[in-house]
């Protein structure tokens, strides 16, 4: 902003009537400033704090919201310089010596220290005609509702994305977990509370339960769109390849080495997730290494003297008892503490029976679009499949599935058409599940397995669900509800 001429706001023509505004500061009469009636009331009526200040720093005029704004009365600033007001504590920042040195515009934010108020300050020079600063006319803005609101916009922020993030995992969970046990359940919560940080995660389960699904699942849930996931399975890396495929090689390293060098496996998880399944099969001299990675988060490529520096979020799997590899001295013991951070057990299937029937419900479905086949299973070829133990777990499910698509010619499955592994355990495993309970599932557990079998008997000896729901004295949604949680069809 221009600099205002004197001449412009003050006549000296002596024809017209003045009105001058002075008070006395340390014995010595201040500068009668002339003011017209109307600039008077143009800074009385103004929204907006107004303040007159002559060249030497010395308040001359403040208009009465600036009174209101400050919560001062005008005794207490007239005729005072601003750094005495500066020095009494009614402010905390002044532009007066920037606007009288730079003869500039300045404008800056400052708390009134007598109200609180925050405000924004706005110094613009009045020049005389030889472009000398006169008087510097201060505006103060209250722009302490301003900063409220800015305070509440970024908590309403932060909370639409707390909530977006929780819906994101909810979505993610509902699209992908299948599991209606109380096993699952519980598994389900652990993960969706494991993958809100960023420590190392230690799967362990059977063969087949799903911990590759778990995996994936926390890196989906922590990470937002194309962050890389690197699913490496330890036990299918040869030894002398290990370290290279690992941490890469700088061009040339060796003799069959790229031009180009290569990106190991942290590099290629940087900013993602680097998931060593089966880490149990490690070599004892590549865990060392690894445990150095972890710790440092950084690593040098094979022939490479520049250090290499990553962020990856590890997640780790096995089917071995870690402990005892430990005690064999198989595997490094302080690997093992480093990632058992917090350690996730997937339970086999022979241990939460009631998610088979969901399972299999899923992949049949699946196998069906993909070959682009229409087929149903018969009742007791769903009972049979939900008595079978299972070995195989999920791993297991997915296969038959698959197969009985693929080489059956009729759309209802039948009991001959299961494998002869499967038709063979009818008279093995029971459908009675009252000997899941084995007294550390608690009693909660063994109450399921009894509603189970009781809401099987009734279902199979009735007509219709309403007439089941009639005969056990519930309402017709409680049993859909119950028979949905159990995954009954």
């Amino acid at each position: 902003m221009a600099p205002v001429k004197v001449s412009d706001h003050f006549n000296d023509s002596s024809d017209r009537e003045k009105k001058y505004i002075g008070c006395s500061h340390n014995n010595h009469d201040l500068p009668m400033v002339k003011s017209s009636t109307l600039l008077d009331a143009i800074l009385d009526t103004s929204f907006d704090a107004i303040v007159v200040v002559d060249k030497n720093g010395v308040i001359l005029k403040i208009s009465s919201s600036y009174q209101r704004l400050n919560a001062i009365s005008p005794n207490m600033v007239l005729g005072k310089t601003v750094d005495q007001i500066v020095r009494e504590g009614l402010t905390s920042t002044v532009v007066t010596p920037l606007v009288l040195k730079n003869k500039k515009t300045v404008s800056t934010k400052c708390r009134l220290l007598h109200s609180g108020k925050e405000v924004l300050l706005t110094g613009s020079p009045v020049v005389n005609k030889s472009g000398e600063v006169e008087f510097v006319v201060i505006n103060m803005r209250d722009v302490t509702e301003l900063g409220f609101l800015h305070e509440e916009l970024e908590r309403s922020k932060k909370l639409i994305r707390q909530y977006d993030g929780q819906l994101r995992q909810m979505k993610l969970i509902s699209d992908k977990w299948i599991g209606k046990s109380q096993a699952s359940q519980k598994l389900r919560d652990l993960i969706m509370t494991v993958a809100n940080y960023d420590s190392i995660v230690l799967i362990t389960g059977e063969s087949g339960v799903g911990k590759g699904v778990v995996a994936r699942l926390i890196h989906d849930i922590h990470f937002k769109e194309n962050a890389p996931f690197i699913h490496v399975n330890c036990g299918a890396i040869p030894e002398t390849l290990a370290e290279s495929e690992f941490f890469g090689y700088a061009p040339g390293a060796f003799t069959s080495a790229s031009k180009a060098g290569k990106k190991g496996y942290f590099e290629l998880a940087h900013n993602g997730t680097l998931f060593l399944d089966e880490i149990g099969e490690l070599p004892l001299n590549l865990q060392a290494k690894l445990l150095k990675v972890m710790d440092d988060k950084a690593f040098y490529r094979i022939g490479s003297e520049s250090i290499t520096k990553v962020s990856t979020r590890i997640i780790t799997a096995t089917n071995r008892d870690l402990e005892e590899l430990v005690n064999k001295g198989t595997f490094r013991q302080d690997l093992f503490y480093r990632i058992n951070v917090i350690p996730i057990n997937v339970p086999p299937l022979k241990e939460r029976r009631y998610d088979i029937a969901p399972l299999v419900t899923y992949y049949l479905q699946k196998y069906c679009a993909q070959y682009d086949k229409k087929m149903t299973l018969a009742p007791a070829t769903m009972e049979l499949l939900e008595s079978y133990n299972w070995p195989g777990n999920v791993r297991e499910i997915s296969n038959v599935i698959e197969r009985l698509v693929i080489f059956s010619t009729k759309t209802e499955i039948g009991i001959d058409d299961l494998p002869e592994s499967i038709q063979k355990s009818k008279n093995i495993y029971s459908t009675d599940r009252s000997h899941e309970h084995d007294g550390n599932n608690g009693l909660q557990e063994a109450l399921d397995n009894v509603e189970f079998k009781i809401i099987k008997s009734t279902l199979a000896t009735s007509r219709s669900i309403r007439e089941a729901a009639r005969s056990l004295g519930i309402s017709h949604s409680t049993l859909l509800r119950r028979m949905d949680k159990m995954g009954i069809k």
